[in-house]
């Protein structure tokens, strides 16, 4: 009769029950991070890679702002108004 006892399976407590699925989820978000970290690493790689046989590209030149001094303004102004006054 002790034999039967022991075969037969013992009950999990809500603790071990919480425990294991602890340790569970734990593992799973282990394994989720370092498939992450291996293909960020590997996209880093290529990204790398990929930079050093491509020619580095000119920094694009800021056109210059052109101000108006006060003539070019003043013969603008002409100009407009001469058109203005030639359609009346």
């Amino acid at each position: 009769m002790s034999s039967d006892k022991s075969i037969r399976p013992r009950r999990e407590t809500a603790e071990s029950k919480a425990e294991t699925t602890k340790r569970i989820s734990q593992e799973l978000q282990q394994t989720e991070a370092d498939i992450r970290d291996a293909k960020t690493q590997r996209l880093r790689a290529a990204r790398l890679a990929m930079e050093d046989t491509q020619p580095e590209p000119a920094p694009a030149k800021r056109a210059a702002r052109k101000t108006k001094n006060r003539h070019e303004i003043e013969k603008s102004e002409s100009a407009l108004a001469d058109r203005l006054l030639s359609n009346i």
